[in-house]
This record gives C-alpha cells, sequence and structure tokens, in this order.
C-alpha cells in the first residue's frame, strides 16, 4: 500500500489531514501553524539530502507530528501525538 496525504481547508481557520498507509489517521489541524508550507519544505530537505525532518499539525490543544528519516532510497515515517505544543517547546 503507498503512503497517500489528503489535506481538506475549511472556514475560521481549520483544516483537516488525513494520512493513510496501513493504518490511517486522521488529524484537526490549526492554522496557527503553516503545516502545508512545512510538508513542502520537509519534503525538499529530504529530496537535497536530509536525513531526517519533521512536520506539525498543530491542533487545540495538542499536535500531532510527523517524523520522516531517510533510509537510503525508503523514508520512513512516525506518527507522534502531543496534548500539548510540543513544538513551540510548551512540553
Amino acid at each position: 500500500m503507498k503512503f497517500s496525504l489528503r489535506y481538506s481547508l475549511h472556514e475560521a481557520g481549520w483544516a483537516t489531514a488525513y494520512l493513510e498507509h496501513d493504518q490511517s489517521v486522521e488529524m484537526s489541524v490549526s492554522y496557527l501553524n503553516d503545516t502545508l508550507k512545512q510538508f513542502a519544505s520537509s519534503a525538499l530537505e529530504l529530496e537535497y539530502g536530509a536525513s531526517r525532518s519533521q512536520v506539525n499539525f498543530l491542533d487545540e490543544p495538542g499536535e500531532h507530528q510527523l517524523r520522516l528519516s531517510r533510509k537510503a532510497e525508503f523514508l520512513e515515517y512516525e506518527i507522534r501525538w502531543y496534548d500539548v505544543w510540543e513544538c513551540w517547546g510548551l512540553l
């Protein structure tokens, strides 16, 4: 099964992200963070040689983190949930 990301924009500062592979995760996403820009930047970083990258999907409160790691020609990923905004140092 291939990795899939869908991102739906809604009104009033919210979006929904769907990540699918072996399992699926649905995430509410606040506009407090530019997640789409961060995802694009992450893809470029990995394409140009970075060994790892991270995309933050902020909720209110909490966040999901998509952590990506390059392993030869493959990418490994992990999704983590935090009850607070860990990426802003609030953990």
